[in-house]
Order: C-alpha cells, then structure tokens, then sequence
C-alpha cells in the first residue's frame, strides 16, 4: 500500500499525519514517538501556541541525524485576524523561526471567511454552499454569466456546451420584470446570499451589472433556477 499521494506540484503528501496538541509535555512525548515510529506528516498553526516545541523537537531528530530535512512535510497555517500584508510578513517569520525551519510544505490561511468557485446555474453547489454557509465562510460565485474566454485559455480544446444568459428558462424571466438575462443571474446569486462578481469591460454593461437591487424573483422562480435539469461544468480544470 503506497503511505503517500502524488501533488499536482509533484510533491508526496504522507497519508498518515500527527495533529498536535497544546500541552508540552505530551505534545514532546507524542511527537518523538510519533517521528520515531515513521509518521513524516506535522500538522499545526500558530493559534496553537506550540510551534516552538515542535521546533525543539524536530531540530532535535535533524541534529541527531535520525531524519533528515527533506524527510518531513510540515503544515501550518497563519491566525485568522492577520490581514495586513505587513503583519503577515511579521507572523510568518515568527512562525518559521519557532519551528526553526526555511519552509514549510503547506501554509494555510486559519480560518478560511471566503471562498471563490464556478457556481452558475448548471452547476448550483448546493452541498458546497451549505457548508459554507454552517462555517461563516462568504461564498462567492464566478462564471456564472458562462465563460466565452475559456477557449482563449485552451485553443483547440472542446468544452462543455453550456450558455446560461440564453437559456429558456433564463430568457422568461427579464419579460416579466424588465430586466436583462445578466442582471437576472446576479440577482438570483445575491438572492441566494452568494457574492457575484461579473466580469464587464464596456461602461454601460458594467453599470447594467450593478443595477439588480430594485427588483426580486419569486419564489417559483428561485426554485427553477436553482434545480435546473441540465447539470454540467463549464470550466472543468484540475485543480
């Protein structure tokens, strides 16, 4: 059985890791254990306050020369109030200076308040957006006026077919309240309490975007956009 997983970087990611815990004396005793018994994956975060004892440790195991460097993949992650570009420079040096270490494998914002995703009508997220939505985290939506440039991304590469701002469904909608096919999509998102973030190049259009507040679709209507029949990526990348 492979005890590892291939990144899209290249790098391995040890399928078996060690959380750590904040007591120091269990967290030591966990810790070489856990080294000594072939575990190569640390997880940790600042807000945890340990970070230095896992440095003692693991420059304990490098000096030894029980493990190397390259033998370790460390996770952690930064606390979740610094915004300013200038305190997270500040915090992560702190960070790698406590784990005595150049880098880490994985540094993560702790804890995630937004996330960005396709999300359109033929795609709806449900399950992503409800989870979400029982963490705190804001959920914003893109491509979800379809994504034409797509084919500027891939010359040559067939796409799935999918064009939500001519959609029947979508079409009906701008007859009974005025509105365009595109101020239609953005309202049922915001609607949804989705952020949007169309894309627009011409003055008028962009101004078109932003003009979805004096209005609100049914419930009918919400219910149809949201349960689509059709269901399909438009912009299926590997992430």
């Amino acid at each position: 059985m492979d005890t590892s997983v291939n990144l899209s970087t290249g790098a391995k990611l040890p399928l078996l890791g060690l959380g750590d815990i904040a007591d120091e004396t269990a967290l030591k005793l966990a810790l070489r254990t856990a080294l000594d018994f072939g575990y190569r994956l640390i997880d940790t975060a600042q807000v945890h306050g340990n970070e230095a004892i896992i440095g003692d440790v693991l420059r304990e195991f490098f000096s030894s020369g029980k493990l190397k460097r390259e033998d370790i993949l460390i996770t952690t992650k930064l606390l979740f109030y610094v915004c300013e570009p200038e305190d997270v420079e500040k915090y992560f040096d702190r960070q790698f200076n406590d784990l005595q270490l150049d880098y880490a494998g994985f540094y993560f914002f702790h804890c995630p308040c937004m996330t960005e995703v396709e999300r359109h009508i033929y795609w709806p997220q449900h399950g992503p957006f409800e989870l979400c939505k029982k963490h705190g985290i804001t959920f914003t939506a893109c491509v979800f006026l379809g994504f034409p440039a797509r084919t500027d991304c891939v010359p040559g590469h067939k796409w799935p077919e999918g064009k939500p701002l001519k959609d029947k469904s979508v079409l009906e909608l701008p007859k009974e309240n005025g509105k365009t096919p595109a101020q239609v999509l953005i309202r049922h998102l915001i609607q949804r309490g989705m952020a949007a973030i169309p894309k627009g190049t011409r003055p008028e259009r962009v101004c078109e975007n932003c003009n979805v507040l004096d209005f609100k679709l049914t419930d009918d209507e919400m219910h149809k956009l949201n349960n689509m029949s059709t269901k399909v990526r438009l912009c299926p990348f590997q992430w």
